[in-house]
């Protein structure tokens, strides 16, 4: 098995130089085809080996089916028109033919990118293999029965045409049981920060690589998970697998010849967990809207990056002054200040990677923390009192919040009470 598995990646090598080679840009004379290696199947989530609890979620749908699903989610998310996928297995050369129906150029990039995606988490899934085979490495502590750890790629995000990459711990197991990553309270609050401070099309600002790809319980999982550079990003292959730095590297730059840059797209960092990764791999710290540049090992270009909370930190802020139990701190203000700077601030790096990324903080900071204007202050307020612990499940809209800001002079803790959904004529 391990002699075809280099086989194939030798034949790989020389097939991704070959298309390195074309002019991407050239409209496609046909459809795009290329070649998933053989192990792609222990890749995709299916009945075959997902856990009992997640096999519901799967049952009826061909390996192929789930293929077709999530490849089908990553080109759209890309913004490629395509009008069909094939996925089909392959004798001859021990994998899985994919063919892409298509007349959008940029489809040729999933024939660089996709394969080496599948590579990697190939290597991930033996990260996953050894900590099986660790006494008390596997489903430590998991008290969710329903809930089982299981391998989970970050599929169905985009992977070709994404703006900037965020890095983040792991998957809460309901993105597996919804087969969409984006699908979570995290990533829908996180839309909602992208979305409100100007970016038009945030599911491109949120391709995630996650540190440990082990979907579990969304809460009191962390602390029990295996530790990320043992499992997840050993060169040597001696105890984990090789995944994080080559599938940062991959997902920074996904097809080198395109981009003209002297810089990869810009890398957002969210959470300790994933900040002391980062600091693992480039000795670049791990302090709260730390910027700066790094080159990842394994990549040719610098990468400029920022370090900021978890998004789900707001969840547990109230504003100054409550005295509910529910408030674990009194951050609220802070910490929402911290996440738009870095949503600014990826915003601005997407745009151009080759900014110096400390003046853009700089800049950020002035939009929205010391400078803002009537407009940026209500957004501000609008979006610190949903993200408040006050409001936390009780399904507040964005009008909601903003007919509570005019009302309040945008003073989102002029109240500790969570405004109700009523109808309004504004």
């Amino acid at each position: 098995m391990r002699l075809r598995a280099v086989a194939f990646l030798l034949l790989s090598v020389a097939y991704y130089q070959q298309v390195l080679a074309q002019d991407i840009t050239d409209e496609p004379k046909g459809p795009v085809t290329y070649t998933l290696p053989d192990p792609t199947p222990d890749i995709y989530p299916s009945t075959n080996c997902l856990p009992d609890p997640y096999k519901k979620y799967y049952e009826g749908e061909s390996l192929e089916d789930v293929f077709e699903h999530f490849t089908a989610d990553s080109l759209k998310r890309d913004g490629i028109s395509f009008s069909s996928i094939g996925i089909k297995f392959n004798p001859d050369i021990t994998g899985y033919d994919v063919t892409i129906e298509t007349s959008d150029s940029n489809a040729s990039r999933y024939a660089v990118v996709h394969p080496q995606f599948i590579q990697n988490y190939i290597s991930a899934n033996q990260g996953i293999t050894n900590c099986k085979a660790t006494s008390g490495c596997w489903n430590k502590n998991n008290t969710h029965k329903d809930e089982p750890w299981a391998f989970f790629a970050q599929l169905g995000l985009p992977m070709a045409m994404q703006q900037s990459v965020l890095m983040l711990n792991y998957p809460p197991a309901t993105a597996l049981m919804q087969k969409d990553y984006l699908g979570t309270f995290t990533m829908n609050r996180w839309t909602r920060v992208l979305t409100r401070i100007g970016i038009s099309n945030p599911v491109l600002f949120e391709t995630i690589v996650d540190i440990r790809p082990i979907a579990a319980p969304g809460s009191g999982s962390s602390q029990n998970l295996p530790d990320a550079q043992t499992y997840f990003n050993d060169p040597t292959g001696r105890i984990g697998g090789y995944y994080i730095s080559p599938q940062l590297a991959l997902m920074l730059d996904p097809v080198p010849d395109s981009n003209s840059q002297d810089h990869t797209l810009p890398l957002v960092v969210l959470g300790t967990p994933a900040r002391e990764t980062w600091n693992s791999i480039t000795n670049s710290g791990t302090g709260i809207l730390t910027t700066g540049t790094a080159t990842i090992p394994g990549g040719t270009k610098p990468t400029p990056y920022i370090l900021g909370n978890h998004p789900d930190v707001t969840t547990y802020q109230c504003c100054p002054g409550d005295t509910s139990s529910r408030c674990d701190s009194h951050n609220l203000i802070a910490s929402e200040q911290i996440d738009v700077q870095i949503a600014c601030w990826a915003r601005a790096m997407a745009a151009n990677p080759d900014a110096d990324p400390t003046t853009t903080l700089k800049a950020c900071n002035s939009k929205w923390v010391t400078a803002r204007s009537p407009a940026d202050d209500l957004t501000f307020c609008a979006l610190a009192r949903i993200d408040s612990n006050e409001c936390f499940d009780k399904a507040i809209d964005w009008q909601t919040a903003i007919n509570y800001c005019k009302a309040q002079d945008n003073d989102p803790c002029a109240t500790y009470a969570c405004p109700t959904n009523e109808p309004t004529n504004d």
